[in-house]
C-alpha cells in the first residue's frame, strides 16, 4: 500500500488526494521537477554573470590604479 509523501500516512493506491493533508497522491508531475531544474539553472546563470562582471570591473579598477600609480611615479621623479 502506498503512502502521502507529504505527511506519510497509509493512502489506497486508487485516492488522488490524502484524506490527512490534502495534498496531491501520485508521482511529482515532470513537468513541475522541468521548471525547478530550469529555475535553478537560470539563477546559477545570472551568479555566474554577475561574477564574471564583477571581477572584469576590479580588472579594471586594479589596471587604472596601476596606471595613475605609474604616472604619479614618474611626475614625481621629474620634479626631484
Amino acid at each position: 500500500m502506498p503512502f502521502c509523501r507529504e505527511c506519510g500516512k497509509e493512502v489506497e493506491e486508487d485516492w488522488t488526494t490524502c484524506p490527512s493533508c490534502s495534498q496531491p497522491i501520485g508521482p511529482p508531475s515532470k513537468l513541475s521537477f522541468s521548471l525547478q531544474e530550469d529555475d535553478s539553472t537560470n539563477k546559477n546563470q545570472q551568479n555566474l554573470a554577475n561574477s564574471v562582471e564583477k571581477e572584469e570591473f576590479m580588472l579594471k579598477d586594479w589596471l587604472l590604479m596601476v596606471y595613475f600609480l605609474t604616472v604619479e611615479t614618474q611626475c614625481m621623479l621629474e620634479i626631484f
